[in-house]
């Protein structure tokens, strides 16, 4: 689901998952992705689901992103991620 997230509880810190450059570098690139997260969460909780964050690199210094951290102020056309658990 694409969602504005209005109440969550952030259990652990953002990580990256995957990196996409382009141009590909090779005329047919290999898109298979997997990656194993661990995380470290300090409190009890019930965990319902995870949210995806993006953040794009345009052009120089031009950026564009959903992640709290680095989150571009005014941009109402892109929202993260939600996968829920059930």
């Amino acid at each position: 689901y694409v969602v504005k997230v209005h109440n969550a509880f952030e259990m652990a810190e953002c990580q990256s998952v995957f990196y996409f450059s382009h141009p590909a570098k090779t005329l047919k690139p290999d898109n298979t992705r997997f990656k194993k997260l661990s995380f470290s969460v300090p409190v009890g909780a019930t965990l319902h689901g995870f949210v995806g964050y993006f953040h794009s690199t345009l052009y120089g210094d031009i950026h564009i992103s959903t992640e709290p951290s680095t989150l571009s102020v005014g941009m109402f056309s892109w929202f993260p991620l939600y996968l829920p658990l059930r």
